[in-house]
């Protein structure tokens, strides 16, 4: 656990896995059974709570995992309640712990729990954006590695980025109706302080931000993996074509040798001295009847 005294109120950061955090939240707000839930389990959707001593908020963050190359949802829950703001948290989550860092150093940077509370949520919403740029600059990659004709390395590479996009947006689409929920119930909880209405508007257009980045994100990405599918389609089939050509073309000889090899009677083709310039002739004349046929028929 770790704590911060502002001039007003108190900032506590705790681990609910520690039984003595657990006790010292209970001691300053007496905490409701679903609260008591949500702290315990490792897992929640992201929602509010709203009861009389205090509001209870259930947020996600998308941190990267380096080794799995995907994002993963990590848990903050966040009570507001007069003196005191908790946040709670199983994971090291940086732009946290350099908030609290700062916050230490500087005890007066904030006056009111709210304060803190609107600072905490947009110092969130832009640390999405780091990560966002990221997968921008991965995107660009991939595009000139596609239009390189390098699409069948690029095919793994498309699916990991569209999974981590994809994760991304499972994972802050309730950010918006929840942060707003929240902020609509503050004046309920605090009515003393007045709420900076510019920070809160700030907030939310931040929030549509990143929902909007993330759908050109998402469109970019999948319109890149479509087009290095029918790259890899095309080769495939034109791989298809030419074998299928050298097949067709190679059949004929084959049927002629083995027929040689056979006991037909060939007659002059075979008893003469010059079967070997028959039989070449007449490979020479099914080639080119191959060639007319093919040409004829678009076939190259």
């Amino acid at each position: 656990m770790r704590q911060i005294t502002f001039q007003n109120f108190v900032w506590l950061d705790i681990n609910p896995d520690q039984e003595e955090d657990m006790d010292k939240v209970r001691e300053i707000v007496p905490l409701r059974d679903s609260t008591e839930e949500i702290l315990e389990s490792p897992f929640h959707l992201q929602r509010i709570e709203e009861f009389q001593n205090y509001l209870s908020v259930v947020l996600h963050y998308p941190l990267h995992d380096k080794i799995a190359r995907k994002n993963i949802a990590i848990e903050i829950d966040i009570i507001l309640t007069q003196g005191y703001l908790i946040t709670a948290h199983r994971d090291d989550i940086h732009f946290l712990r350099d908030l609290f860092s700062s916050s230490e150093s500087h005890p007066s940077a904030f006056e009111h729990p709210i304060e803190l509370y609107l600072h905490l949520i947009e110092t969130m919403l832009k640390a999405c954006i780091v990560p966002l740029d990221r997968v921008a600059s991965r995107i660009e990659e991939i595009e000139d590695q596609v239009f390189k004709g390098r699409e069948f390395e690029m095919t793994k590479e498309i699916s990991i980025v569209k999974r981590d996009v994809l994760d991304f947006r499972k994972i802050i689409r309730l950010h918006k109706p929840t942060i707003t929920s929240s902020f609509q119930n503050l004046d309920y909880y605090f009515p003393e302080y007045t709420i900076n209405k510019r920070q809160m508007n700030r907030i939310l257009s931040t929030n549509v931000y990143i929902w909007e980045v993330l759908k050109n994100l998402k469109e970019a990405i999948e319109a890149f993996g479509e087009s290095a599918n029918a790259a890899v389609n095309r080769k495939l089939n034109e791989n298809i074509h030419m074998l299928t050509l050298l097949s067709v073309s190679f059949a004929p000889p084959a049927l002629i040798i083995a027929l040689m090899g056979s006991r037909l009677p060939l007659g002059f083709i075979i008893e003469s001295s010059y079967s070997p310039l028959y039989i070449f002739f007449i490979i020479v004349f099914i080639w080119v009847g191959l060639y007319v046929f093919f040409k004829k028929n678009d076939f190259i």
